[in-house]
């Protein structure tokens, strides 16, 4: 059962790691204080559809799966507001996130956990549902509350104002200075935890910051972890467009996302190295959530014999031109394919992710989304995260919106699509277990299907 537990990585909840397994054995109880990936397990190759009891997606109860999920309708919602926000339809906007906050609400949620985490998603969609209602009816928004989203709400005001031909450059011009002097808040260490009631404490804290801070009108959130400097970042943004005001420039609405692009770090052996993020939506869309636990026993960065072909790697992907990296990345994931254990499928994953991450936030998105398709239909350990054909269906939606692609509501369609059937077997499961339904079939028109079998290691380089 532990290894279901793990299956989808990091994401599962168990303690923090302190002292190395042997490479290759099986992770010790939860409670002992360590989390090792092991090279293979029996378990890993069962999985092929849909699982019926919580604890095989890392929870404890369904309506824990289920506060995972919450996450995803959350993202979908918003990016479905975010592209009426983008023609101009303030009406179409207020209604998006009227209907995320309905569906998000009706999520049934119990614990210290999730009704905290659906608090904090229903009052950012209800509040940015606000925003958009007061642009379509040229009335003053309600301030809000927090840190960043009353600046928001103040920008919003002044431009309403300025529209009307009132003189708001004082104003606007205190805003900005407000704005500029936002810091990151405190106590949102993606690593602070101990143990599993710390790591339950910090995911609630993030999400309820990352309400805050995310933008009602334009998808800027980073393509990666999100953190706390967002929030000087998100309000950046704002000070420059309430300068726009102030020296009376013709303002619009989406000039308050201007924010400062997001800094693209070199590739790293360490990153491509390390435990991949359990649900992606964390590690690449910049929702909100701890960091992954543990290490993997072999293909990782503490691998001394695979450390030189992961440092090859990056600097092979860091060298080449951004059009050639998607080639790369899946040559690089067939040698890794090869490798004799399920331990395969972390590495593999954190290759994709990895690449995906750099490519987008580079603004190569065509690139980016040729590797997110690169995952293919859900196999191996996929089916142990909780609404993975959800997860690549948002990402791949993102990538969409930020582009203003016509195919992006589409696949925001897809997306609900996933997550409605992911939460309608949730249900089924816990009514009547032997009564849920087959496997699901992840991205449209591409059938499930394990990798190929593996043969011989990667551990030397290309």
């Amino acid at each position: 059962m532990l290894l279901l537990l793990l299956a989808c990585s990091g994401e599962s909840e168990a303690p923090r790691p302190r002292h190395p397994s042997p490479p290759g054995g099986r992770p010790p109880p939860v409670g002992s204080g360590e989390l090792v990936i092991p090279i293979d397990d029996p378990a890993w190759r069962g999985l092929s559809g849909l699982l019926d009891n919580p604890r095989a997606y890392g929870e404890a109860s369904w309506d824990d799966v289920r506060m995972r999920v919450a996450g995803h309708l959350a993202l979908a919602g918003r990016d479905r507001a975010r592209l009426a926000a983008g023609r101009g339809d303030w009406v179409g906007c207020a209604v998006a996130y009227r209907d995320n906050a309905v569906a998000l609400g009706q999520l049934r949620l119990s614990g210290k956990i999730g009704p905290p985490i659906r608090a904090a998603l229903v009052g950012a969609a209800e509040r940015d549902g606000g925003l958009c209602a007061a642009l379509a009816a040229k009335e003053p928004p309600v301030a809000g509350t927090g840190l960043i989203a009353p600046l928001r709400a103040r920008w919003v005001g002044l431009v309403l104002r300025a529209e009307g031909g009132e003189q708001v450059g004082a104003e606007a011009g205190i805003l900005a200075a407000d704005a500029r002097a936002v810091v990151a808040p405190e106590g949102l260490d993606l690593d602070a935890f101990g143990d599993f009631e710390a790591r339950h404490a910090l995911r609630v804290r993030l999400v309820e910051a990352w309400a805050d801070s995310v933008s009602p009108f334009s998808a800027t959130e980073p393509f990666s972890y999100w953190t706390a400097a967002e929030f000087p970042r998100q309000a950046a943004g704002i000070a420059v467009a309430a300068a726009a005001v102030a020296t009376g420039s013709a303002p619009v609405v989406l000039a308050a996302d201007a924010v400062p692009p997001a800094r693209r770090l070199p590739y790293s052996a360490s990153e491509l190295g390390s435990l991949v993020t359990g649900d992606s939506t964390v590690d690449t869309l910049g929702f909100a959530g701890p960091r992954a636990i543990g290490t993997l026993a072999r293909l990782g960065a503490e691998d001394k014999e695979h450390l030189p072909w992961l440092a090859e790697t990056a600097a092979e992907l860091d060298a080449a031109p951004p059009t050639e990296v998607p080639a790369i990345v899946e040559r690089r994931a067939a040698k890794l394919g090869e490798f004799p254990g399920g331990i395969r499928y972390y590495a593999i994953k954190q290759l994709r992710n990895t690449a995906t991450r750099q490519l987008a936030t580079g603004g190569h998105y065509r690139e980016a989304l040729t590797v997110v398709r690169g995952h293919g239909a859900l196999h191996a350990q996929d089916w142990a995260c909780p609404d993975r054909a959800g997860i690549l269906a948002l990402i791949e939606a993102r990538i969409l919106v930020v582009t203003d692609d016509p195919g992006a509501l589409s696949a925001l369609d897809r997306a609900d699509a996933h997550i409605s059937d992911f939460l309608a077997h949730v249900a089924q499961a816990e009514t009547n277990p032997r009564a849920t339904p087959g496997p699901q079939t992840g991205p449209p028109g591409q059938p499930p299907g394990p990798p190929s079998a593996p043969r011989i290691p990667p551990s030397k380089n290309d």
